[in-house]
Protein backbone atom coordinates (compact mmCIF):
# COMPACT_ATOMS: atom_id res chain seq x y z
CA UNK A 1 0.00 0.00 0.00
CA UNK A 2 3.10 2.56 0.77
CA UNK A 3 4.45 1.57 -2.31
CA UNK A 4 1.68 2.31 -4.39
CA UNK A 5 1.11 5.92 -2.91
CA UNK A 6 4.64 6.48 -3.35
CA UNK A 7 4.95 5.43 -6.74
CA UNK A 8 1.58 7.49 -7.46
CA UNK A 9 3.10 10.46 -6.10
CA UNK A 10 6.38 9.65 -7.57
CA UNK A 11 4.51 9.85 -11.52
CA UNK A 12 2.20 12.48 -10.92
CA UNK A 13 3.00 15.54 -13.94
CA UNK A 14 3.81 18.36 -11.16
CA UNK A 15 7.00 16.15 -9.15
CA UNK A 16 10.21 17.91 -10.11
CA UNK A 17 11.54 14.73 -11.41
CA UNK A 18 9.06 13.94 -13.72
CA UNK A 19 9.17 17.27 -15.13
CA UNK A 20 12.65 17.21 -15.65
CA UNK A 21 12.75 14.28 -17.68
CA UNK A 22 10.02 14.83 -19.60
CA UNK A 23 11.41 18.01 -20.89
CA UNK A 24 14.71 16.49 -21.27
CA UNK A 25 12.86 13.82 -23.59
CA UNK A 26 11.55 17.07 -25.40
CA UNK A 27 14.40 18.46 -25.81
CA UNK A 28 16.02 14.61 -27.54
CA UNK A 29 13.15 14.80 -30.12
CA UNK A 30 13.62 18.49 -30.95
CA UNK A 31 17.07 18.00 -31.55
CA UNK A 32 16.13 14.96 -33.66
CA UNK A 33 13.97 16.84 -35.78
CA UNK A 34 16.09 19.71 -36.13
CA UNK A 35 19.25 17.67 -37.26
CA UNK A 36 16.99 15.58 -39.57
CA UNK A 37 15.39 19.14 -41.17
CA UNK A 38 18.57 20.66 -41.40
CA UNK A 39 20.11 18.06 -43.76
CA UNK A 40 19.63 19.66 -46.87
CA UNK A 41 21.52 22.97 -45.52
CA UNK A 42 19.66 25.50 -47.05
CA UNK A 43 16.43 24.49 -44.56
CA UNK A 44 18.85 25.05 -41.69
CA UNK A 45 16.83 28.79 -40.79
CA UNK A 46 13.70 27.65 -41.11
CA UNK A 47 15.14 24.66 -38.79
CA UNK A 48 16.51 26.72 -36.29
CA UNK A 49 13.08 28.82 -36.13
CA UNK A 50 11.34 26.10 -35.43
CA UNK A 51 13.45 24.77 -32.75
CA UNK A 52 13.52 28.22 -30.62
CA UNK A 53 9.32 28.31 -31.24
CA UNK A 54 9.34 24.92 -29.33
CA UNK A 55 11.65 26.37 -26.77
CA UNK A 56 9.61 29.43 -26.68
CA UNK A 57 6.78 27.22 -26.20
CA UNK A 58 7.97 24.73 -23.71
CA UNK A 59 9.12 27.49 -21.34
CA UNK A 60 5.33 29.00 -21.63
CA UNK A 61 4.07 25.80 -20.42
CA UNK A 62 2.18 25.43 -24.14
CA UNK A 63 1.02 21.44 -24.04
CA UNK A 64 1.07 20.21 -27.41
CA UNK A 65 2.87 17.96 -29.76
CA UNK A 66 6.93 18.19 -30.38
CA UNK A 67 6.31 17.43 -34.10
CA UNK A 68 3.21 19.44 -34.65
CA UNK A 69 5.00 22.81 -33.19
CA UNK A 70 7.95 21.97 -34.83
CA UNK A 71 6.71 21.72 -38.24
CA UNK A 72 3.83 24.29 -38.14
CA UNK A 73 6.69 26.54 -37.17
CA UNK A 74 8.85 25.44 -39.88
CA UNK A 75 6.27 25.63 -42.61
CA UNK A 76 4.76 29.13 -41.50
CA UNK A 77 8.13 30.35 -41.04
CA UNK A 78 10.34 28.98 -43.90
CA UNK A 79 10.37 31.91 -46.12
CA UNK A 80 11.22 34.72 -44.19
CA UNK A 81 13.99 32.65 -42.16
CA UNK A 82 15.12 31.51 -45.63
CA UNK A 83 15.45 34.81 -46.42
CA UNK A 84 17.73 35.40 -43.66
CA UNK A 85 19.55 32.77 -44.00
CA UNK A 86 20.77 32.11 -47.48
CA UNK A 87 22.50 35.46 -47.53
CA UNK A 88 24.34 34.60 -44.51
CA UNK A 89 25.24 31.30 -45.93
CA UNK A 90 26.75 32.98 -48.97
CA UNK A 91 28.08 35.62 -46.80
CA UNK A 92 29.56 33.45 -44.22
CA UNK A 93 31.46 30.82 -47.27
CA UNK A 94 32.95 34.22 -49.10
CA UNK A 95 34.73 35.75 -46.22
CA UNK A 96 35.46 31.84 -45.01
CA UNK A 97 37.22 31.49 -48.33
CA UNK A 98 38.83 34.69 -47.81
CA UNK A 99 40.64 33.45 -44.63
CA UNK A 100 41.90 30.50 -46.51
CA UNK A 101 43.44 32.86 -49.16
CA UNK A 102 44.99 34.84 -46.76
CA UNK A 103 46.35 31.94 -44.93
CA UNK A 104 47.29 29.48 -47.42
CA UNK A 105 47.58 31.65 -51.11
CA UNK A 106 48.94 35.15 -50.43
CA UNK A 107 51.91 36.26 -48.31
CA UNK A 108 52.47 36.87 -45.32
CA UNK A 109 52.75 40.03 -45.38
CA UNK A 110 49.53 40.87 -46.69
CA UNK A 111 47.78 38.61 -43.14
CA UNK A 112 46.75 41.55 -40.92
CA UNK A 113 44.02 41.32 -44.12
CA UNK A 114 42.53 38.61 -41.59
CA UNK A 115 41.47 41.08 -39.19
CA UNK A 116 38.17 43.02 -41.09
CA UNK A 117 37.58 39.66 -42.11
CA UNK A 118 37.30 38.03 -38.90
CA UNK A 119 35.33 41.50 -37.76
CA UNK A 120 32.98 41.10 -40.38
CA UNK A 121 32.07 37.25 -39.76
CA UNK A 122 31.55 37.64 -35.99
CA UNK A 123 29.62 40.55 -37.04
CA UNK A 124 27.54 38.24 -39.21
CA UNK A 125 27.31 35.55 -36.42
CA UNK A 126 25.95 38.01 -33.22
CA UNK A 127 23.24 39.29 -36.17
CA UNK A 128 22.43 35.69 -36.30
CA UNK A 129 22.17 34.38 -33.17
CA UNK A 130 19.15 37.02 -32.99
CA UNK A 131 17.36 36.49 -36.14
CA UNK A 132 15.86 33.55 -36.29
CA UNK A 133 14.53 33.32 -32.36
CA UNK A 134 12.96 36.87 -32.90
CA UNK A 135 11.17 35.49 -36.18
CA UNK A 136 10.44 32.38 -33.61
CA UNK A 137 8.82 34.85 -31.20
CA UNK A 138 7.29 37.87 -33.20
CA UNK A 139 5.04 38.30 -36.56
CA UNK A 140 6.82 40.84 -37.84
CA UNK A 141 7.63 41.82 -41.18
CA UNK A 142 11.07 41.26 -42.76
CA UNK A 143 12.04 44.91 -43.51
CA UNK A 144 10.97 45.75 -39.70
CA UNK A 145 14.28 42.59 -38.09
CA UNK A 146 17.17 43.07 -39.67
CA UNK A 147 17.28 46.58 -37.83
CA UNK A 148 15.90 44.82 -34.81
CA UNK A 149 18.71 42.21 -35.30
CA UNK A 150 21.68 44.74 -35.21
CA UNK A 151 19.69 47.09 -32.45
CA UNK A 152 19.40 43.84 -29.76
CA UNK A 153 22.80 42.76 -30.83
CA UNK A 154 24.58 46.20 -29.79
CA UNK A 155 22.10 46.73 -26.88
CA UNK A 156 22.87 43.75 -24.87
CA UNK A 157 26.17 43.31 -25.89
CA UNK A 158 27.58 41.14 -22.92
CA UNK A 159 24.78 38.44 -23.59
CA UNK A 160 26.07 38.59 -27.15
CA UNK A 161 29.08 37.82 -25.91
CA UNK A 162 28.22 35.16 -24.46
CA UNK A 163 26.00 33.58 -27.41
CA UNK A 164 29.06 34.02 -29.17
CA UNK A 165 31.65 32.38 -26.62
CA UNK A 166 29.35 29.62 -25.32
CA UNK A 167 29.82 28.24 -29.17
CA UNK A 168 33.98 28.72 -29.64
CA UNK A 169 34.00 27.25 -26.73
CA UNK A 170 32.57 23.81 -27.43
CA UNK A 171 34.34 23.98 -31.07
CA UNK A 172 38.06 24.63 -29.06
CA UNK A 173 37.22 21.86 -26.71
CA UNK A 174 35.74 19.41 -29.72
CA UNK A 175 38.92 20.06 -31.85
CA UNK A 176 41.59 19.02 -29.20
CA UNK A 177 41.20 15.64 -29.40
CA UNK A 178 39.47 12.85 -30.96
CA UNK A 179 38.42 11.67 -27.86
CA UNK A 180 36.90 15.33 -27.06
CA UNK A 181 35.61 15.55 -30.73
CA UNK A 182 33.43 11.70 -30.15
CA UNK A 183 32.02 13.20 -27.08
CA UNK A 184 30.79 16.60 -27.85
CA UNK A 185 29.79 15.59 -31.61
CA UNK A 186 27.82 12.37 -28.96
CA UNK A 187 25.94 15.39 -27.27
CA UNK A 188 25.04 17.29 -29.45
CA UNK A 189 23.49 14.73 -31.79
CA UNK A 190 21.59 13.11 -28.67
CA UNK A 191 20.21 17.09 -27.46
CA UNK A 192 23.06 19.54 -27.81
CA UNK A 193 21.54 21.84 -30.28
CA UNK A 194 18.29 21.60 -28.53
CA UNK A 195 20.04 22.36 -25.10
CA UNK A 196 21.50 25.02 -26.03
CA UNK A 197 18.70 26.73 -27.48
CA UNK A 198 16.34 26.02 -24.51
CA UNK A 199 19.17 28.52 -22.57
CA UNK A 200 19.21 30.90 -24.96
CA UNK A 201 15.68 31.26 -24.86
CA UNK A 202 15.78 31.92 -21.34
CA UNK A 203 17.95 34.88 -21.87
CA UNK A 204 15.99 36.11 -25.30
CA UNK A 205 12.43 35.70 -23.53
CA UNK A 206 14.42 38.03 -20.79
CA UNK A 207 15.90 40.95 -23.28
CA UNK A 208 11.86 40.68 -25.43
CA UNK A 209 9.89 40.84 -22.34
CA UNK A 210 12.27 44.14 -21.28
CA UNK A 211 12.42 45.93 -24.82
CA UNK A 212 8.90 45.48 -25.38
CA UNK A 213 7.24 45.03 -22.07
CA UNK A 214 3.88 46.86 -23.39
CA UNK A 215 3.58 45.62 -26.58
CA UNK A 216 1.78 42.46 -28.52
CA UNK A 217 3.64 40.25 -31.05
CA UNK A 218 3.18 42.64 -34.10
CA UNK A 219 5.12 45.27 -33.81
CA UNK A 220 8.84 45.86 -32.38
CA UNK A 221 11.02 48.10 -33.89
CA UNK A 222 9.59 51.02 -32.21
CA UNK A 223 10.01 49.34 -28.70
CA UNK A 224 13.26 48.03 -29.11
CA UNK A 225 14.70 51.03 -30.07
CA UNK A 226 12.85 52.95 -27.09
CA UNK A 227 14.20 50.73 -24.40
CA UNK A 228 17.79 50.68 -25.78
Amino acid sequence: RKGYIFMNKFFRPENPVIRFLSCFCDLMFTNALFIICSVPIVTIGASITAMYHVMFELQDGTESYIYKMFFEAFKSNFKQASCIWLPFLILTAFFTGDLYVIYHVIDSSYSWIQFPVWFLLIMIFCIQLYAFPQIAKFDTGLHRLLSNYILLAVGNFPTTIFFTVVPIGILYFSVQTGKRLVIAGSLLLFFGFAGLAYIYALFFNRIFDRCMPQNTEHDTKDDIENSL
